[in-house]
């Protein structure tokens, strides 16, 4: 999965969580190169899900719905 593609996953997964915490960052990555830059390097969308949500069942239903990797080993901090 590219990273359009993992971020366009991520956006669709945030729209099922509504009470999600990272929507503020997701719905600024465009405009935050920082932030692009962070799930580049350091992991994937799925890993963001993980890092805000941990591993409840909302996240790994999103997870398992948008096929979005996690990678455990590595954590997001913005």
């Amino acid at each position: 999965m590219d990273d359009l593609a993992e971020i366009q996953a991520l956006l669709r997964a945030e729209e099922k969580c509504n009470h999600c915490i990272k929507g503020s960052i997701v719905r600024n990555l465009e405009k935050d190169k920082r932030l692009l830059a962070i799930i580049k390097r350091r992991g994937t969308a799925g890993l963001l899900i993980y890092s805000y949500c941990g591993d409840t069942p909302m996240a790994q239903n999103l997870r398992l719905e948008y096929a979005l990797p996690v990678n455990k080993e590595f954590s997001v901090s913005v």
